[in-house]
């Protein structure tokens, strides 16, 4: 009597069914590289927006915290410069005149 994998052997069905299921195995090894990169491409571009909107949250916070920090003094100094070199009409058109040459050459 004849079992059916005997009779598969024999009839060449069973070189299909090995065939096949090796196309099958190379086709899901194949689709899963092509997941695993595209997966990857896209988590490495959402960390890259994520990163660059947190650090310029950070970023907007610190310079916030340094101007409310050392403005006053800033401004208290620039008072204090201004205050000290008083500069005059005739004074300021001798400035402008020298600045304008130097931007020009």
């Amino acid at each position: 009597m004849i079992d059916s994998l005997s009779l598969a052997t024999q009839l060449g069905r069973l070189d299909f069914i090995s065939a096949v299921l090796a196309s099958l195995a190379v086709i899901s090894v194949f689709g899963g590289v092509f997941s695993f990169l595209n997966f990857r491409n896209i988590a490495k571009e959402q960390a890259t927006k994520e990163a660059a909107q947190v650090a310029e949250e950070i970023a907007e916070k610190t310079a916030v915290l340094y101007l409310e920090r050392e403005l006053p003094d800033m401004i208290d100094n620039y008072y204090e410069l201004v205050k000290s070199q008083f500069v005059d009409n005739e004074n300021s058109v001798g400035y402008s005149d020298a600045q304008h040459k130097d931007d020009n050459g």
